[in-house]
């Protein structure tokens, strides 16, 4: 699979970089107009993948973010591998039917619904507002390299879930490419494959949830390129009962960076983002913070990274009642996703919240 690898330890730095750099005003000057190319690979569609450690330790190719997982030997590596092919084995024997129809109910027109969404998204930013044209000499090319069902959880069956993998380029009519990215984007439904083999109006849903996904991460990209400090993917998309925490959109754990979509300044590194080890009601957690402890990294303090999420996860009501006990609020939150899975998970706090988490660290 072209879009996906395993990756040593050791090579991880070569990959995770900082915030790329703003457009020049040249290079702003230049798009008067753009147009939304999307393209799939003709053998873009690959089987789907019922093993619950693929998502860790990986991470998707030119993203320049924090890894799936802690960062691991290649020794750790080969176990999670050699895990991860047995479990994948069961899945094809279980699933065998699905698999073989599964093709059959995906919507035949994902072109078209990707140009929609990601015109649609970079359309709405300030800079690109009524610029969105097909006759465009610049293009903002999506192509998808590869896309399959994942794993995404379990009940009596497994569940998954559809992803896209591939990038973005932005090509000015001079030739010159202007911006390149990688990206991950997976929908929100989780079903069992033979759901989604059965039901093509459940699959249409399921692939739109992760176009949308592509559409968000295509303004994005275009967004940090013109050097917005707050990117526009924050739009709520629920609240957790009255005067809850606002629900915002997952951020991509493979372009998240110490820099994006906050600046984590305490204890943050390249390896998985959160740096400081706690225990707090239970749990072994993995913590950054902002300068002023009011935005906090959350992640597990493990090897292969499980479903840390802001929906009910243990890890999650740890730091809440830990921060609720020392008089702090969350405002907002929302989860580090990848591979369809939450791997961790982003809140802003009306206090220092860092600091208070701190305290317990192990």
């Amino acid at each position: 699979m072209r879009s996906l690898l395993l990756v040593p330890a050791l090579l991880l730095p070569l990959l995770f970089g900082s915030c790329a750099s703003h457009w020049t005003e040249a290079q702003k000057a230049q798009l008067t107009s753009l147009a939304v190319a999307p393209g799939i690979h003709s053998d873009a569609y690959v089987k789907p993948i019922g093993n619950e450690q693929y998502s860790a330790p990986i991470i998707t190719t030119g993203t320049g973010g924090f890894a799936a997982g802690a960062a691991a030997g290649a020794a750790a590596q080969l176990v999670v591998e050699i895990a991860a092919a047995a479990q994948q084995k069961m899945f094809e024997s279980r699933y065998a039917d699905a698999i073989a129809r599964a093709p059959g109910t995906i919507p035949g027109d994902l072109p078209g619904r990707i140009r929609k969404s990601v015109g649609k998204h970079i359309g709405s930013h300030a800079f690109f507002k009524g610029k969105i044209s097909d006759a465009s000499s610049n293009r903002f090319v999506v192509t998808v390299e590869n896309y399959r069902y994942v794993r995404a959880g379990k009940n009596d069956d497994i569940l998954v879930t559809p992803v896209f993998f591939g990038k973005f380029e932005l090509i000015a009519s001079d030739g010159k490419k202007l911006l390149s990215r990688g990206f991950t984007a997976a929908g929100d439904s989780k079903r069992p494959l033979t759901a989604f083999a059965n039901d093509k109006a459940l699959t249409s849903r399921a692939f739109d949830e992760a176009i949308e996904r592509i559409g968000l991460q295509a303004l994005n990209a275009v967004g940090e390129k013109l050097g917005d400090a707050q990117i526009a993917t924050d739009a709520p998309v629920a609240t957790h009962g009255t005067g809850g925490p606002v629900q915002l959109e997952p951020v991509n754990g493979g372009t998240a960076t110490c820099n994006k979509p906050y600046k984590l300044t305490q204890t943050c590194n390249i390896w998985s983002g959160a740096g400081l080890k706690i225990k707090v009601g239970g749990q072994k957690l993995k913590l950054a913070g902002s300068a002023d402890g009011k935005v906090i990294l959350i992640r597990e303090d493990a090897l292969v990274a499980k479903n840390v999420s802001t929906t009910g996860s243990p890890q999650y009501d740890a730091v809440r009642n830990t921060l609720r006990a020392s008089g702090i609020k969350i405002l907002r939150q929302r989860d580090m996703v990848m591979v369809g899975n939450s791997v961790g998970f982003f809140l802003e706090l009306d206090g220092d919240g860092y600091s208070a988490l701190a305290k317990f660290r192990s």
